[in-house]
């Protein structure tokens, strides 16, 4: 909160989260006068009607359980004339999308200790894929699991299409265990098309401004931002 949305330090700024993350959100914000922070849960949030002139919920209503009903949520908090920023999960490639669906069935009823521990086997598989540097070269494409032909990198290969395997040789091993963490034990994490977080918008009354998947190192989701008309 203090730097992604302190360009105008006279405003007032709250952030929540459910869990009890808040009180180290607290410890870093204590000295700034104009943060407000709350622990509470975003289907039932401790505001209500035309409240906020910008909201942002990055990587948070998939994993509520209902993120369309989340998402409602958020944009009767918005006044006329403010913006929304979401980043949400997008339905992957076939075998993907199975993949995480079986897996999740197993992880999710894990310990977090079996979960982090899985979370590890997965990264170093991942980093084996990655210590791989000859080109993976597909000369045709398979529409069915919507795999372009071309040149690619074998982890990423794998990451994209197949099981999620997140690694990053400059982060190393505990950063991609806590990534792989996040996705594979949360108890909700649901994947959107464009078409649905559309409909979204079009619901609540708000115009799309941008839509885009980025290349690169998050291609997992989209980031969508849109306005209230006056």
């Amino acid at each position: 909160a203090e730097e992604l949305f302190n360009h105008n330090p006279q405003c007032e700024r709250f952030a929540l989260d459910i869990s009890k993350s808040v009180e180290v959100a607290r410890a870093r914000t204590k000295t700034i006068s104009n943060v407000c922070l709350t622990q509470a849960d975003i289907l039932h949030l401790p505001f209500s009607g035309p409240t906020f002139d910008a909201i942002f919920s990055s990587g948070v209503i998939h994993h509520t359980g209902n993120a369309r009903q989340a998402f409602a949520k958020l944009a009767s908090l918005l006044k006329a004339g403010g913006i929304i920023g979401i980043y949400v999960y997008a339905v992957k490639p076939l075998l993907r999308e199975l993949s995480d669906i079986e897996i999740r069935k197993i992880t999710t009823k894990m310990t977090p200790q079996q979960a982090y521990e899985f979370s590890e086997q997965i990264s170093l598989l991942g980093q084996a894929f990655s210590s791989i540097k000859n080109p993976l070269v597909i000369e045709k494409e398979i529409p069915l699991l919507n795999i372009p032909k071309g040149e690619y990198d074998l982890q990423k290969f794998m990451y994209d299409y197949f099981l999620r395997c997140w690694w990053n040789d400059k982060l190393g091993l505990g950063f991609a265990t806590l990534s792989n963490f996040d996705w594979w034990h949360p108890t909700f994490a649901s994947h959107h098309t464009p078409e649905e977080i559309q409909g979204w918008f079009s619901e609540n009354g708000l115009t799309i401004h941008t839509f885009l998947k980025p290349k690169g190192w998050e291609t997992s989701g989209y980031f969508i931002s849109g306005k209230k008309p006056l």
